[in-house]
């Protein structure tokens, strides 16, 4: 999602300028469903071909090696390849810079679209509710002004060094701390990949107030749960993208968002907060 935004957003600086994305490594990508914008939100993606790609950068047909690859320095790279920046600080010269680039990252900063946001927010529409259960509770969460998303980002990050350990216990105790009125006085309702955990782990934390664990959205509609927290009118996230854009894509129009100060374990490395979230510390 983050990708597709720069895309845009390019589309938006350079209207002359052809686009295109490399869907190459999703032949080999099986984490998160692979490729789900077409599925999902209807968005087809102008292909780039393999040839297209060669001429802009070392070709990989495997995406952990695209990965690897990337870490490398700049000159073991084409000049024609931009790479975001390890501490994922803004580079303006993404959309300041004419010509032939491939653009190798995830982009995960807003001010790399803030120049194509309405045209993000259109083209992140999610399709109909079908399941009844979905249906009523998202009704349920758009009427009720004390509902309160938390995300809660357990499976892969459990072990992975960079994003392990930061959004634990003590993190949604802040969290918690940081909204508007008493934690008691809230309706939560929790998604997870990991809902014993927070049964055990979260439920003492809310003071005795209603929770309600949001469990059934699994395989290929676990894109629901993103659409079910943007919802809800206050919102807890972990430092995850999919809660991210949860919180981007909410449906009110002044939704309070807390979200983890520090949010992968990279020295300097940059948070992709906007503006108006609160940011609480993680430890």
């Amino acid at each position: 999602m983050f990708q597709y935004s720069l895309m845009l957003a390019l589309h938006s600086v350079f209207p002359d300028e052809e686009i295109k994305g490399d869907l190459l490594p999703f032949r080999s990508y099986r984490r998160h469903n692979g490729f789900e914008l077409e599925r999902v939100f209807g968005i087809r993606v102008d292909a780039a071909t393999e040839a297209e790609i060669k001429k802009l950068k070392v070709f990989f047909s495997s995406y952990f090696l695209s990965r690897c690859y990337r870490r490398l320095p700049g000159a073991f790279q084409k000049r024609t390849t931009c790479n975001e920046t390890t501490v994922m600080a803004y580079d303006p010269s993404v959309l300041t810079v004419p010509g032939d680039r491939y653009f190798s990252g995830y982009w995960q900063n807003h001010a790399y679209f803030a120049p194509a946001d309405a045209a993000v927010r259109a083209a992140f529409a999610f399709p109909p509710h079908r399941d009844r259960r979905n249906l009523e509770l998202a009704e349920r969460l758009t009427d009720d002004q004390r509902s309160v998303a938390i995300h809660v980002r357990r499976g892969d990050y459990v072990k992975d060094p960079l994003f392990r350990g930061i959004c634990g216990e003590t993190y949604f105790s802040n969290a918690l701390a940081a909204l508007p009125e008493a934690r008691s006085l809230y309706r939560y309702f929790v998604f997870s990949d990991d809902p014993e955990w927070c049964r055990s782990r979260l439920l003492p934390l809310l003071g005795g107030a209603e929770a309600t664990f949001v469990d059934w959205n699994t395989g290929t509609e676990s894109f629901r749960d993103m659409q079910l927290m943007g919802c809800c009118r206050h919102m807890i996230l972990a430092n995850s993208s999919f809660s991210w854009w949860g919180a981007y894509l909410n449906r009110h129009t002044d939704p309070v968002v807390i979200a983890p100060e520090k949010w992968c374990n990279r020295h300097r490395a940059s948070s992709p907060h906007l503006p108006q979230w609160r940011k609480v510390p993680t430890g």
